[in-house]
């Protein structure tokens, strides 16, 4: 499932560039409309073509035949969009509507304990599972500051123990960061150390009842209209069931309720999205390690993705491997992509595309892009000119920038 996000276009300035006649008719002087066309276009002509109808001036909805020679005005009636000869340049601010996002973040034992090439250079030291996950929600919090309304949950708590009972499945009954706009600093101060191992980074593995920590608040704070997500960063299966009758049921069986829970916030319009640290496509063994037996991560993981209603782009992979800083960092920025969409829709259906201008961040993209999957700027997506996609850079920095200003003529 695909998020989509309103966008809000607010209208900043507003110029008349021309105005009907006392009969109803059509008229635009030349003087007017050249000037302003001029100052968008540098429109003028040095030779004049001669012409009897506006049909002689080509198919350029700007030029009109006045008095034998073909001048600048306002767009004529046609087939495509019958306008009227009044035109106005105006600026929109257009606004993203901030997605609430909660990071679910895995702290069990294993992720200190086990190490990998985040950076894939032979000659650096390998890290933590611990200190990767570090690595990218410091990206997510920092990238995109502007536009996320972040908060996070930790499994187990702060204070859970690797002493193979009831303190190893630790959790808080309420998120550690919750969700609030400029955030990721609030994120960071509280997320242990890149570095840290125990006993910070220790326990289980109590995955539920994180997902049922941040769907009940993400509910509570709800209002018509929000995005809201998870992103759960994991790296093991789930246990700490909440109905385990021993240590062996506590520890060594996989809580298949897990799927119940990310089915609920999808029903309640909350997605999850799922990444899976150095996941193994085969069963776990059968042994007293803390760890479920018998359980395929990969199988677990994809089951899981399908509950949260989200994917990855691929239908056949519902969630997000990841083994080093880069393909966390691309599973982040794809995410926000999904949640955060590069499209701006067009309120007046009158639009003069030619005259369209777009700024996001500090720069200003004055013309269309014939390719958007290579090149930085915009385009206009359908015939009606009602919806434009930002490309390339502009779309990256819009997703961080959390804002665009467009400049347009319409009629």
């Amino acid at each position: 499932m695909t998020a989509t996000v309103a966008v809000t276009a607010t209208e900043t300035e507003t110029a008349s560039a021309s105005a009907s006649t006392s009969d109803g008719s059509d008229s635009a002087t030349s003087t007017s409309a050249s000037s302003t066309s001029a100052s968008s276009t540098s429109a003028a002509t040095t030779e004049a073509p001669e012409c009897v109808t506006d049909e002689d001036c080509g198919s350029d909805n700007w030029l009109r035949c006045e008095d034998g020679v073909c001048e600048y005005s306002c767009p004529r009636p046609g087939p495509a969009r019958a306008l009227p000869c009044s035109c106005g340049d105006h600026d929109f601010d257009y606004k993203v509507e901030h997605p609430t996002v909660v990071v679910v973040l895995d702290k069990s034992a294993s992720m200190v304990s086990h190490f990998a090439d985040s950076d894939n250079d032979p000659d650096t030291p390998d890290v933590t599972r611990w200190f990767m996950t570090y690595n990218a929600v410091v990206y997510l919090a920092s990238a995109f500051y502007d536009t996320l309304d972040l908060g996070m949950a930790l499994f187990p708590a702060i204070g859970a123990t690797d002493t193979g009972d009831a303190d190893a499945c630790l959790m808080n009954d309420m998120l550690v960061v919750s969700p609030a706009p400029t955030n990721g600093q609030a994120v960071l101060v509280k997320l242990p150390p890149a570095k840290e191992t125990s006993p910070k980074i220790a326990g289980a593995t109590p995955t539920r009842a994180a997902i049922e920590l941040a769907v009940g608040e993400l509910q509570e704070i709800a209002q018509e209209g929000d995005t809201q997500a998870i992103i759960l960063i994991t790296d093991g299966a789930a246990n700490c069931a909440a109905d385990a009758q021993d240590p062996h049921e506590l520890f060594e069986v996989y809580d298949d309720a897990l799927v119940d829970a990310v089915s609920d916030g999808a029903a309640a319009a909350i997605q999850t999205f799922v990444i899976g640290i150095d996941v193994n496509d085969a069963p776990s063994p059968i042994e007293e390690d803390g760890e479920p037996d018998e359980v395929n991560l990969h199988e677990a993981l994809v089951a899981l993705g399908i509950a949260g209603g989200t994917a990855n782009g691929d239908p056949q992979l519902p969630y997000y491997p990841v083994d080093d800083d880069l393909s966390f960092a691309g599973a982040m920025f794809d995410i926000v992509a999904q949640l955060v969409p590069c499209t701006l829709e067009i309120d007046n259906p009158h639009v003069v595309p030619e005259f369209t201008e777009i700024g996001v961040g500090d720069v200003n993209y004055t013309s269309p892009v014939a390719d958007c999957a290579t090149e930085d700027g915009w385009r206009y997506v359908d015939e009606d000119y009602l919806v434009i996609e930002l490309c390339g850079q502009a779309c990256v920095d819009f997703r961080s920038e959390g804002e665009a200003q467009v400049h347009m003529w319409t009629c």
